[in-house]
């Protein structure tokens, strides 16, 4: 099963979407899943783990997830205590670029995490009255539709943004530790895949680094990420790719190399499988928004 990616409407006139105190058990959640929104997810009570790009996370009451764009996600709700939880999914043509002409960014707490790979923020008492405070004003503006309700929630997603980016500055010394979830190969495996990522990996190369069979490997890799080795490497590499096209001037062909296709006429076929699109119109189409 590779990442399923969650589909949004990238045309949507008002790219904002909140799923309000919602209850979820095992049965409920997705599979791992990518998306172009940016995410926020805040624990009200229940207990679970959460796997963002290779780290997994205990997620406790007060517990608030900053998952940026194009990151392998998904949750892992405990049976006998079940997530209640608020998700907020936004696009970023939703911020401001500048403000008055300074340099502080909205988006600096997803930059941060990335630039960690940490995304969890553990709050206190005061600060989860004020984030869920926010959520219920989000939550009345987009329930109510009253006049203007859609620049009220655009003012709020800032007033959210902002205290986050606060609550970084003051909370976020260093890294966050994450949970020892599975066995220690597991953990050193994607550890050990995610810096050897344009190699051609295989199944058996990996069980070896892991000192395990590979029957045991492929079994544990599955039930620790929900996603088979083949599949996690792939989407992998095409998150990198996605950035690689964003963010160099690089012809596709080098791209493909870099992210570790070993063809580039099979690097197309793969990222418009996984993306929807070629690397060409998903790079001209940055471009022109």
């Amino acid at each position: 099963m590779k990442a399923y990616k969650r589909p949004f409407d990238e045309d949507a006139p008002f790219p904002l979407e909140l799923t309000y105190r919602s209850t979820k058990g095992p049965q409920n959640e997705l599979p791992d899943h990518f998306h172009e929104w940016y995410e926020i997810v805040y624990v009200y009570d229940g207990y679970g783990t959460f796997f963002i790009n290779n780290l997994f996370y205990d997620m406790y009451p007060g517990d608030i997830f900053i998952i940026p764009s194009g990151t392998i996600h998904h949750t892992l709700p405990d049976h006998s205590r079940p997530l209640t939880s608020t998700a907020l999914f936004f696009d970023d043509t939703m911020i401001y670029r500048e403000l008055m002409g300074k340099s502080f960014s909205y988006m600096h707490v997803f930059d941060k995490g990335k630039q960690l790979n940490d995304y969890k923020l553990s709050l206190g008492n005061e600060q989860q009255h004020h984030i869920e405070s926010l959520f219920d004003r989000l939550y009345h503006e987009l329930s109510h539709q009253s006049i203007a309700y859609q620049s009220a929630c655009i003012h709020l997603l800032h007033l959210f943004l902002l205290s986050l980016n606060r609550m970084v500055a003051e909370i976020h010394k260093e890294p966050l530790p994450t949970v020892d979830k599975g066995p220690k190969w597991m953990r050193d495996i994607l550890k050990y895949i995610e810096i050897h990522l344009i190699e051609n990996l295989t199944l058996s190369e990996l069980a070896k680094e892991a000192c395990v069979s590979p029957e045991h490997f492929s079994r544990v890799f599955k039930q620790t990420t929900g996603m088979n080795v083949t599949d996690y490497m792939t989407t992998k590499k095409v998150i990198k790719a996605k950035e690689l096209l964003l963010s160099t001037d690089d012809n596709v062909a080098v791209i493909a190399e870099e992210s570790g296709f070993y063809s580039t006429p099979h690097f197309y076929r793969v990222f418009k499988k996984y993306v929807g699109e070629t690397p060409s119109s998903y790079r001209m189409k940055s471009y022109t928004s």
